[in-house]
């Protein structure tokens, strides 16, 4: 089974590149599990994961935006996964993070091998944070790390957090910033890393053609034959797809936003020499 994993600041870059990678090749895209997001370094982590990847395909479970860890979310995990892994392999999980990551990677592998599929891609912008758990897998995932223009990932971020302050509201100036910064120094650290594949957002919306053939041979995919099935995004999911609608005419928020003694003071604070050292494909 050939994994790949889609990672960076740019929710938007993100979401375009996995439903772009599943127009062109013959790739299961699965929607986000989030799985590595609160760390697996303790008992309450590890079921807090192994909940979020149950919430994927269970109906009987609200998809997984709230994540506080009750006891119920204990209970759920216990009554899902028992039956699969058995109890002894369902405290293992729970007691060892490595067992953890590899129910993640196994049970992607058999979704995907049931839907007739030899690749998955699943896309998690958050997880460049957590690259040393997707590095843990044997063999590795290949890497697709979205990188997009600090200026313009600060603006989407600040205005997707007016449009859609319940989900984030949080999400303010100085996070947008940090989050970029953060997202191209772990870029950086990576740069030597022969599963790592940098892409500019700019690139994939102004060059795609030639940047999807760029990867088909960089990975080794198969094109697509009949038409995609996989779910990227759900319904309640608003900003995914104005993401995918409006790709091309994200400047403006940038410009509409901020003033210019604004603009002139995130710019001063991006980390813009790190991201000139990047080795984009």
């Amino acid at each position: 089974m050939k994994r790949i994993c889609i990672v960076g600041c740019s929710r938007s870059g993100t979401t375009i590149m996995q439903n772009e990678m599943g127009k062109y090749f013959d790739v299961c895209c699965f929607p986000e599990t989030g799985y590595f997001l609160d760390g697996l370094d303790n008992y309450a982590a590890r079921i807090k994961a192994m909940y979020r990847l149950q919430s994927m395909y269970s109906n009987k479970v609200t998809p997984p935006y709230n994540f506080l860890f009750k006891l119920n979310k204990t209970k759920d995990a216990i009554k899902y996964w028992t039956p699969q892994l058995g109890l002894k392999k369902f405290f293992y999980c729970i007691t060892s993070k490595e067992h953890s990551i590899l129910l993640w990677v196994t049970y992607l592998d058999q979704l995907a091998n049931k839907l007739g599929y030899s690749t998955w891609v699943e896309k998690t912008p958050k997880h460049f944070y957590r690259l040393e758990y997707i590095e843990a897998i044997s063999p590795k995932p290949y890497i697709i790390y979205i990188i997009r223009q600090g200026n313009d990932v600060v603006a989407s971020i600040y205005d997707r957090s007016l449009k859609y302050p319940h989900w984030f509201g949080h999400e303010n100036i100085e996070f947008a910033i940090n989050l970029w910064n953060s997202s191209v120094n772990i870029a950086l650290e990576k740069a030597n890393n022969s599963e790592c594949i940098f892409v500019r957002y700019e690139d994939l919306i102004n060059r795609k053609y030639s940047l999807m053939t760029n990867i088909q041979r960089e990975i080794n995919l198969s094109l697509r034959k009949t038409k995609s099935t996989s779910v990227i995004t759900r319904d309640n999911e608003h900003w995914k797809t104005s993401a995918l609608d409006k790709a091309s005419n994200q400047k403006k928020k940038w410009l509409s936003l901020f003033t210019e003694k604004q603009r002139n003071e995130i710019d001063s604070k991006l980390d813009w020499d790190s991201y000139k050292k990047i080795d984009f494909i």
